[in-house]
């Protein structure tokens, strides 16, 4: 049964993975200035790839397209471009505060990157991101040079004291290539180098000059806020237990695996990014297992032929995980997790040893302790309901008694339907 379990866990595991992603319609422009339609996966880059997958056709087989071969790709529905920039200037450092320097200007170096379209016009606006490096670049419509917008923050030292201070190189280029009367000179002075902030000016010139210009959403608007989700869910345990006690005498024993009710609830916070394919959750419910055996008595450690050994455990089972989704079509969701498990023990929870057939005669018992372990999960969400097949790794309830052992571990089964 339990390998029956393993094998549908991974099967659904690697069915998510494989699961198709849908190729979007679009274009690439190779290096010979030829234009082709194509069909692009579309893999919500939260970094700028030096690399994409493309189809010919919805048959044809998957090619690749790099730095080397494409000039420019996007789809038709305008929520994505990047444009290959040659001997484009940048600097690669961050602006966290535990990586900043002393130098106040920028050091940048000339690289060949593939550079995301915001705005396109008269003057278009580029983005650059590589985990935290996070550069703009605007282009005039009759020139090829992608200028680095300059914006960095350093260090001045005074004896021990340190400031952080910022180059805003970047309004004052803007302010030199924007001429238009509509903008002042408070629009360039409160301008944030942030994404948000520098697409409404561009946008603001174009308006003012009166002429045409796209925007290209990275998401829609429904994929660029977060949202909490709250699921309660109900579900059963399949659990294993094996105890083992060396100084009792106790050899590696199973107890009789049952299947048992769980309860609880799910919040859920899905990243606003990725089309929220990434999530995080904090999962809490009620479970409990319940088992005995008899064991036969060497050595004469005890009277009687045989001891009676019972495991009664309650406890709420506290999970904190990462989730992902992949999505099948809009009501069809694939998803696989994994977390980290604490089990909080309720009431007497205890493992006993007793004479067989005289349960009056207690041998000994140990305390079941709060014990952690992590859990790898895969399932199904169709519309608000979903289904869950989880695993969850050894534990030992008994780790504060040396080498006695009692590992639990075993498979959940969960039901849920979302609220909101």
């Amino acid at each position: 049964m339990k390998k029956i379990l393993l094998f549908s866990l991974l099967s659904l595991v690697f069915t998510s993975i494989s699961a198709q992603i849908k190729y979007e319609k679009g274009y690439i422009i190779r290096d010979d200035n030829s234009r082709v339609e194509c069909l692009i996966k579309n893999e919500d880059w939260e970094n700028n790839p030096t690399s994409f997958k493309y189809k010919l056709t919805e048959n044809a087989s998957v090619s690749k397209g790099n730095l080397k071969t494409i000039k420019e790709f996007g789809d038709n529905a305008k929520t994505f471009k990047f444009v290959r920039g040659e001997n484009v200037k940048l600097e690669r450092k961050s602006n966290g505060i535990n990586t900043l320097g002393l130098e106040r200007r920028a050091v940048l170096k000339e690289e060949t990157l593939f550079l995301r379209a915001l705005v396109e016009g008269e003057i278009d606006l580029y983005r650059y991101v590589s985990g935290p490096v996070n550069y703009y670049f605007y282009k005039k419509n009759d020139r090829d040079i992608f200028v680095p917008l300059i914006y960095k923050k350093y260090i001045t030292a005074k004896g021990s004291q340190k400031t952080v201070r910022e180059n805003n190189r970047y309004k004052n280029q803007l302010a030199s290539v924007f001429s238009c009367k509509e903008l002042t000179e408070k629009d360039f002075t409160r301008l944030d180098y942030h994404k948000k902030d520098l697409v409404n000016l561009f946008t603001s010139y174009h308006q003012c000059i009166n002429s045409a210009y796209t925007i290209f959403k990275e998401t829609s608007s429904n994929d660029e806020k977060a949202e909490f989700k709250l699921t309660p869910k109900i579900g059963a345990n399949y659990y294993s237990l094996e105890y083992t006690d060396p100084s009792l005498f106790v050899d590696p024993t199973s107890f009789d695996k049952e299947i048992n009710f769980t309860a609880g609830i799910e919040l859920e916070y899905i990243f606003p990014f990725n089309r929220g394919k990434w999530s995080a959750f904090l999962e809490s419910r009620y479970s409990n297992t319940s088992s005995e055996v008899s064991y036969e008595n060497p050595n004469n450690a005890f009277n009687g032929k045989y001891r009676k050994i019972s495991v009664d455990y309650s406890f709420i089972q506290s999970s904190l995980g990462a989730r992902h989704r992949i999505f099948l079509s809009d009501k069809a969701i694939i998803f696989v997790n994994a977390a980290f498990v604490f089990n909080s023990t309720i009431g007497d929870a205890k493992l006993e040893a007793t004479q067989d057939n005289n349960v009056s005669n207690y041998l000994y018992g140990y305390d079941i302790s709060s014990v952690g372990n992590f859990a790898f999960g895969a399932g199904l969400m169709l519309h608000d309901f979903q289904v869950e097949i989880r695993y969850n790794t050894a534990t030992d309830l008994l780790n504060d008694f040396g080498n006695t052992k009692l590992q639990l571990q075993g498979f959940t089964f969960l039901l849920g339907y979302t609220l909101f």
